[in-house]
């Protein structure tokens, strides 16, 4: 008796997990990049603040992206035209939200250095995901400037990062 109980838990198990509907998973792999990686693979490295943020379904509505524009206080690689947009996945349309992990998140307000790739449709879209991302933040008492990517735990001062850009920069000219 009690291997017949154990048999019909067993096969009830087994119809339970069959008639469950599938769902898809998808996931993101994002490969650690040094400062000097990114900053070679960046055709755009500035400095500005998020004036303005949307987000919308994409034209499948599959997908929700993000545009963020940025307006540009300073230049470090390429020529940048301010205000510019970057293009992200994931977002919040009609209270419905989709989040995909190591993607950049910006606020309207937010201080940032980028470091940026065009984007394949239009656009630019930040190298290495959030990588190249720093936030930009400003000591109130001094005025000094912190930056930090959001895979760091630290801040560090903006013109060390700056220098470390600039030295990254004449290193891939020949």
């Amino acid at each position: 008796m009690q291997f017949r109980n154990r048999m019909f838990f067993l096969l009830l198990g087994c119809a339970a997990i069959a008639i469950m509907p599938a769902t898809v998973t998808l996931g993101t792999t994002v490969v650690k990049m040094s400062l000097a990686q990114m900053t070679q693979g960046a055709s755009l490295v500035v400095e500005g603040v998020v004036v303005d943020k949307s987000s919308r379904w994409d034209e499948n509505h599959r997908y929700i992206i993000t545009e963020v524009s940025v307006a540009v206080n300073r230049t470090l690689k390429g020529k940048a035209i301010s205000p510019l947009t970057i293009r992200t996945l994931g977002g919040e349309v009609g209270g419905v939200g989709m989040y995909v992990a190591g993607s950049p998140r910006f606020e309207v307000g937010q201080e940032a250095l980028l470091l940026l790739e065009p984007h394949p449709i239009r656009d630019w879209r930040v190298v290495g995901f959030h990588q190249g991302k720093y936030d930009v933040i400003s000591d109130l008492q001094t005025g000094r400037k912190w930056a930090r990517s959001a895979g760091e735990p630290n801040y560090a001062p903006l013109e060390d990062l700056e220098a470390r850009i600039i030295a990254a920069l004449k290193a891939e000219r020949p």
